[in-house]
């Protein structure tokens, strides 16, 4: 099979399409509604918890990687630090996490355990 190149646009419905059919069927798995919610809790505690489909982590991966690519064409990221200390694009509002003073990429980075390599902060916070 031969390598297509798609346009931008082309790869903008590409995306929204499978990302409908994705949050589609993981509307099915996982409901928000409390009615919904409860029949699923019910439905764990007879059945156990649903695995997706090996498919589905695969689809799940492939429009991860493409939104990644439309984001890096997109916007060249100046990350600041929002009111509530996260680190945000300043220009397309992208959350990166927790801001970093310390650190040149300014988010927090965490190796094997729950604080930041460069600031020291917690991961988990208030």
């Amino acid at each position: 099979m031969a390598k297509q190149r798609l346009s931008r646009r082309e790869l903008e419905r590409l995306l929204y399409d499978a990302s409908e059919v994705l949050n589609s069927v993981l509307e099915d798995c996982f409901p928000t509604t409390p009615e919904g919610v409860a029949a699923e809790e019910e439905r764990q505690r007879r059945e156990g918890p649903i695995e997706l489909p090996e498919s589905l982590r695969d689809a799940s991966k492939v429009l991860e990687r493409i939104q990644s690519m439309k984001e890096s064409t997109q916007c060249e990221h100046i990350i600041v630090e929002d009111d509530c200390g996260s680190a945000v694009c300043g220009k397309c509002d992208k959350d990166f996490g927790w801001y970093c003073q310390i650190s040149t990429k300014h988010v927090c980075e965490y190796e094997n355990d729950e604080w930041c390599i460069h600031c020291g902060a917690p991961e988990e916070r208030q």
